[in-house]
Order: structure tokens, then C-alpha cells, then sequence
């Protein structure tokens, strides 16, 4: 009788014990499949940042869209708007940064590229005159570096970003 017992209550606490390993299973599924759907909604939030940086840049780079009048406009009608949408902005971009580190990325190297070539022929060689010059050198750095962030050592643009520029770094 007693080993029939002890029979018993090995069987329940082993049948409690598949019981709570399948919950557990059942649980990480679920959270794997809210992490996927998270990250693919992601990967295209990251497509559509990269076509509207790209299509703001050919528009501005052709001249449809006039920067400067835009602005312009907020300094002088509403400059406390004008507070408000940088403030926000740089929250967007903050996040930006730390989700989409590629987007960013192509977007600092856009206001690099931007800076260096609204830096005005220095006719002398001191720093401040070459300081606009080397403040777009160093954002394009750092949009380069956030991209190597992004990128996967394995996937096509990593290796070669790791042939180049030995970054992003290789595994093991």
C-alpha cells in the first residue's frame, strides 16, 4: 500500500510537472510570436522612414520642397511652434536611434554630406573657418557607425560594411 502511495504521488507531481512545461511552452510561443510581429512591423517602419528621408532629400535636392522658407515661415509667425516641433522632433529622433539605427544612420549621413557641402570656401586655414567642414566629416562618422549598429555581421550589407570598415564586428 505505501509503494502504491508513493507510485500516486510521483505520478501527480510528475503530471504537474509536464503540466507547467507545457504552459511554459505555450507562453514563450506566444511571446516569440508578438516578438516577431513587433519586429516586422519594425522592419517595415524602417522601409518607409528610409523612403521618406530619401524622398525629402530628392525633393529638396531638386527644389519642390524649400527648406528654408519653412522654417523661415515658423521663426517668424511661430517661433514657440517652431520650440515645440524641435523638442518633439528630437524624441522621434532619439527613438529613431535606438530602433532604427540604420534609418538614423543614413539620416545623420544626409545632414553630414549637408553640412560639408553648405560650408562656405575658407580663405583661411583656421579652425573656426574648417569647423563647419569637420562637423559634417563627424556626423558622417556617426551615421556610419550607426548603421554598422544595425547591421548584422552575416547579412549581405554587414560583410561587406566589415570588409570596408571592419565593423560591424565578425562573431566569435
Amino acid at each position: 500500500m505505501l509503494e502504491q502511495d508513493l507510485w500516486n504521488k510521483m505520478h501527480e507531481e510528475n503530471e504537474r510537472a509536464r503540466e507547467h512545461i507545457i504552459w511554459w511552452n505555450q507562453k514563450q510561443d506566444a511571446q516569440r510570436q508578438r516578438d516577431e510581429r513587433w519586429i516586422l512591423f519594425l522592419n517595415r517602419f524602417e522601409a518607409i522612414i528610409i523612403t521618406a528621408i530619401a524622398a525629402i532629400n530628392i525633393a529638396l535636392a531638386i527644389g519642390v520642397i524649400n527648406f528654408g522658407y519653412i522654417i523661415e515661415y515658423f521663426i517668424l509667425y511661430s517661433p514657440d511652434l517652431l520650440k515645440l516641433f524641435t523638442i518633439l522632433g528630437t524624441l522621434i529622433l532619439f527613438s529613431m536611434r535606438g530602433y532604427i539605427p540604420i534609418g538614423y544612420g543614413c539620416l545623420e549621413i544626409t545632414v553630414g554630406i549637408a553640412a560639408i557641402l553648405s560650408t562656405p570656401n575658407a580663405a583661411s586655414s583656421n579652425i573656426p573657418a574648417a569647423l563647419p567642414l569637420l562637423s559634417g566629416a563627424y556626423i558622417v562618422v556617426r551615421g556610419l557607425d550607426n548603421i554598422a549598429k544595425g547591421l548584422s555581421p552575416n547579412s549581405f550589407l554587414g560583410r561587406y560594411f566589415s570588409l570596408l570598415f571592419n565593423n560591424p564586428k565578425k562573431n566569435g
